[in-house]
């Protein structure tokens, strides 16, 4: 019995599909929560948790998990990192989906696509966390080259004190995300480009010429569980706040003011 070449072109296609998708959804959780030590906030806890892959052992077929890394004050780091090992094929190259014409890219932004969870929604929000993935083709050592590629997932948070964070997005940044103290899927979120240049920022997708909306591989998901944001006042009681600094200050010198005239009149 002849087999005909469409039909051995068929099958290795779908061979090909079923070594690059999980057998199961796979989820990157990085769960943060606040810490303080004798009542001074410090560095967050960031916990990772990778569902759907096993580790990869020896012998161990990718996709599996190469690396899980949590954060905490004993780590002296706010970085909480998830390394995949993946077959060629699953991840796109950030690089490789960014429209040519573009300008070079600077080294720390090669074949790397982020996400920003923001303090709010605002013009020139503060940025309070960054998830960065990072593509390494043929593994982290190169020696996997046609066979299979390292994907790198790592999430800095700033740290608890009130006031800090991790700079502010640039004019016209469009992939906005608000942490609410809820997990939030970033799959909609992941750019590429330079951090500080908004014109030059394209949407993280895996079938170029890519669309307006970022997307990873299907089966693959990076949640993130942020800390609520930190509180602020509100403008009236920065107003009550000022005006109530401002009473003290004229009481004061009506008061100091008092006893000079007082001092005088004892001195006559």
């Amino acid at each position: 019995m002849k087999i005909q070449p469409w039909l051995l072109t068929a099958f290795a296609g779908l061979a090909m599909a079923a070594l690059s998708c999980p057998a199961g959804a796979v989820t990157i959780l990085f769960n943060e929560a606040a810490n303080s030590v004798n009542g001074q906030e410090v560095l967050p806890v960031i916990t990772t948790t990778v569902t759907g892959l096993g580790t990869c052992a020896s012998g161990t077929a990718p996709p599996c998990v190469l690396r899980v890394l949590n954060a905490d004050e004993s780590t002296a780091a706010n970085t909480a990192v998830a390394t995949l090992r993946v077959p060629t094929g699953t991840f796109k190259d950030p690089d490789a989906t960014r429209p040519p014409g573009l300008p070079a890219l600077m080294p720390e932004d090669q074949h790397v696509a982020r996400a920003y969870l923001l303090e709010s929604l605002g013009v020139f929000a503060d940025i309070s966390d960054v998830a960065t993935l990072q593509f390494f083709p043929g593994g982290q050592l190169g020696t996997g080259t046609g066979v299979f590629d390292d994907v790198e997932v790592r999430f800095v948070s700033d740290s608890d004190s009130p006031g800090s964070n991790l700079g502010r997005i640039p004019a016209g940044f469009v992939f906005r995300t608000a942490e609410d103290g809820s997990a939030i899927g970033l799959n909609g979120s992941f750019f590429t480009g330079p951090v500080d240049n908004a014109a030059q920022q394209r949407a993280y997708c895996q079938s170029p010429p890519c669309g307006a909306l970022p997307d990873l591989p299907t089966g693959y998901t990076v949640t993130a569980r942020s800390d609520a944001p930190e509180s602020m006042p509100e403008p009236a009681t920065l107003f009550l706040l000022g005006a109530g600094f401002a009473g003290l200050g004229i009481a004061r010198r009506v008061h100091i003011r008092g006893r000079r005239a007082q001092a005088v009149q004892s001195a006559d």
